[in-house]
């Protein structure tokens, strides 16, 4: 998304997803990252794993997404890991900057970190697993329209061609 200068990829082996993304990030008026995606249509439920974020840097980000297109500034929601911290950020309307929630601040992160996203309607909710218990991080209500892109992303989280590479399992 967003035409970032490291190029991006995915590698699936068995239940494995690595996704390779470069790019400034996601939150601003406009997303620049790697986003491994299929289309739904209605509501959903997605789980992720992430196991790792390798070749990282304190603004690097990685975890599930969901977004009206693939174009950069689209309406989306973001449940975005970084070493430090996991929160959620949604773009409520196209071009818009993102808002960000309370973020849950670690001195690390404990990884991995199970990570859920569910659309109900245009309610979207996101969440972590904290020991057994999921905790819900934000919901918010946002029209993404029926058909929309869910998966997998990642950022390196600053400028040039350098990328990070996210871990994902089920």
């Amino acid at each position: 998304i967003g035409s970032p200068a490291g190029a991006g990829s995915v590698l699936q082996a068995g239940s494995s997803y690595t996704v390779t993304g470069g790019g400034t990030g996601v939150g601003s008026a406009s997303d620049v990252c790697g986003f491994a995606n299929v289309q739904v249509t209605g509501d959903f439920l997605m789980t992720a794993r992430l196991e790792a974020i390798t070749g990282t840097i304190t603004a690097a980000t990685a975890g599930l997404m969901v977004r009206s297109a693939t174009t950069a500034n689209e309406r989306a929601v973001m449940l975005l890991v970084s070493p430090t911290r996991i929160r959620t950020r949604t773009r409520f309307t196209a071009g818009a900057s993102t808002v960000a929630s309370t973020p849950y601040d670690y001195t690390s992160v404990p990884w991995p970190v199970s990570l859920k996203m569910t659309r109900v309607g245009d309610i979207v909710t996101t969440y972590f697993l904290q020991g057994t218990n999921w905790q819900v991080i934000d919901t918010d209500t946002v029209a993404l329209g029926t058909a929309v892109l869910i998966g997998l992303y990642a950022t390196f989280g600053a400028s040039g061609s350098t990328t990070v590479d996210a871990v994902f399992t089920q």
